[in-house]
């Protein structure tokens, strides 16, 4: 149910709310709660949700599912560090840009065995229904992608520390396979990361990874491919962009 609150398109907020004061046939005139008069056409006028449901934690919750309303609740809930968000099987995931003390032992413990239904959003959250989906069920894939500077590199870390976490440390052996993951990364980045004019030190390859467990569902090992590198950057960059860091 409309709460007659509506979404209008703004130039430096993407979306204002309003309320419509005159409706027309094809445009409405909406005063917007910043106290603007705009004259908007009917198409790109999208009424809000009721207030209970903003900052909702799947976006799959929504009674009116509109681009405006999916960043509107994506904004509050980062306004409240709140950086993970469910949206039916996928997470959302928006990149704080500051050390948040969500991926201790104790939250990540806190995941283990748990239901999908009993979760709050979290790449831990992924990773145990990923790992136990693996577990009854046989083989699974997780795709981590996003812009140049999402923190996809930083995700990827954090579900194999999950996957980590899962093996018994009697000798050890956990602990090393991870770190020997992980530890290609900076191997990796030399040859194939750059300067762009978004990141620092972006990817310009894929990375496919892939973790191998026993019948137990302890991890005995690991392999990491590389594919689709920007070959181009050896031989021109635009401006303000860098070759390789080597």
């Amino acid at each position: 149910m409309s709460t007659g609150k509506v979404w209008v398109p703004d130039k430096d907020e993407a979306y204002v709310l309003g309320t419509v004061t005159n409706k027309g046939a094809k445009t409405s005139t909406v005063t917007t709660d910043n106290g603007k008069t705009l004259t908007v056409e009917n198409e790109k006028i999208f009424p809000d949700n009721p207030a209970i449901l903003h900052g909702v934690d799947d976006l799959t919750k929504l009674s009116l599912l509109h681009e405006p309303a999916l960043l509107h609740a994506l904004t509050t809930r980062y306004k409240d560090s709140k950086i993970y968000t469910f949206s039916g099987p996928i997470l959302i995931a928006l990149n704080p840009y500051q050390n948040l003390p969500i991926y201790s032992e104790a939250i990540l413990k806190s995941y283990t065995g748990i239901k999908r239904e009993d979760m709050s959003p979290h790449v831990y959250a992924l990773a145990e229904q990923a790992y136990r989906a693996m577990i009854y069920f046989g083989d699974q894939s997780i795709l981590v992608s996003g812009e140049s500077g999402a923190g996809k590199t930083e995700t990827t870390k954090y579900i194999l520390s999950y996957f980590a976490a899962m093996t018994p440390d009697t000798a050890g052996s956990q602990a090393s396979v991870k770190d020997k993951v992980l530890g290609t990364t900076p191997i990796l980045e030399s040859f194939g990361n750059a300067k762009t004019v978004r990141n620092n030190n972006s990817s310009r390859f894929g990375k496919y990874i892939q973790v191998q467990f026993s019948g137990g569902g302890d991890i005995v090992g690991a392999n990491i491919d590389t594919y689709l590198l920007e070959k181009s950057r050896l031989v021109r960059q635009t401006k303000n962009e860098r070759n390789y860091h080597i």
